[in-house]
Parts: structure tokens; sequence; C-alpha cells
């Protein structure tokens, strides 16, 4: 059935509707992929959470941003591994972390955020991989940067991370 008629049905019983045209999705994403050769791109779920458009992208090769504890488990439940779904929201609670743990690789927003993981890996004896939410001193456009609540100030990066008595923690990406 062409979109036309899909419409035209649709429209005789609902006032408001929405219609993907997973198609198009795949079109769009394929021309990502061609002009981005070596990219893994991630969806950030919170554009639109709806399973079938989800597991679209999800199939054809896209990872997950997840910005709350339900799209790691939702990005989980639809098939994606631990590796592909980065969980970076800020204000993470201790019992976020504790589940995201070995579901997503969680994207660390602040240095107390660090000491949290730590503690939940010590009391694991695991080591955690996790990335880093850098905020850099610098715009594109060459301008000093503001302050932004979000993320570790570039300054205080180097500082924390050589200081920190964490050997449960490995740094193994930046997210700028």
């Amino acid at each position: 059935m062409r979109n036309r008629d899909v419409i035209k049905k649709l429209a005789q019983s609902y006032d408001s509707f929405y219609l993907y045209d997973e198609d198009v999705i795949k079109e769009k994403m394929c021309h990502l992929k061609e002009n981005f050769p070596g990219v893994k791109f991630l969806y950030s779920m919170k554009c639109n959470p709806q399973n079938n458009v989800l597991q679209t992208i999800f199939d054809n090769g896209f990872g997950a941003d997840a910005a709350s504890l339900g799209e790691v488990l939702k990005a989980n439940e639809l098939g994606l591994a631990k590796n592909e779904i980065y969980y970076s929201a800020p204000g993470k609670m201790k019992k976020d972390i504790e589940i995201a743990l070995d579901k997503s690789v969680i994207i660390v927003d602040s240095i107390d955020e660090i000491y949290r993981i730590e503690e939940i890996a010590a009391e694991l004896d695991k080591v955690v991989s996790i990335g880093v939410r850098i905020n850099p001193n610098f715009t594109l456009l060459g301008d000093i940067c503001q302050f932004n609540k979000f993320g570790i100030d570039e300054e205080q990066i180097d500082t924390y991370l050589n200081g920190m008595q964490c050997p449960h923690i490995k740094v193994t990406g930046i997210h700028v």
C-alpha cells in the first residue's frame, strides 16, 4: 500500500497520527554511512523511542545513545550489546549505575560519578571501563567556552584523573 493510501485511510479514523517510512529511515542511515566511512553511529533514543523505529535503526548497525536507565534497558532488550549502548546522562544515581554497569558503557559526567563507579566496581571486585564527558576550553569557532553544567572541564580532568586512586576504573574513551 502506498503512503498516500495509508494516510487517507488513517485520516478517516484519527485526527492525528505518526507515519514512519522504514525505507526512508534506511536510506538516510545508508547516506550517513557512505559519507562517513569507519564512523560508528549512535542514535539518540530520546529522539524517537518507538520500538519499530529503534529496531530498524539498530538492525542497520547503529548503536544507542541512552539518556536514561530506561533507554539503556530498552536498547538491551532490542538486542544491542553492552559495547553498543552508551549511557550518557547527568546525575546518575547509584542504583542506575549498578543496573547499567553490565548493560552499557557509562559516560561519566562528574568527578563524583567516577568515585561512585569506583565504589561499585570495588564491591564487585572488577575493573570497569568508562567514558568521560569533557568540556573543552574552546569552541569550534575558536572562542573561549563558558561554564557548562554537564561534564568535567578540560583544565580539571588531568588533575583529577592523575591524582585519583581508582584501581577499578579504566578510562577507554571521551565524550566531548
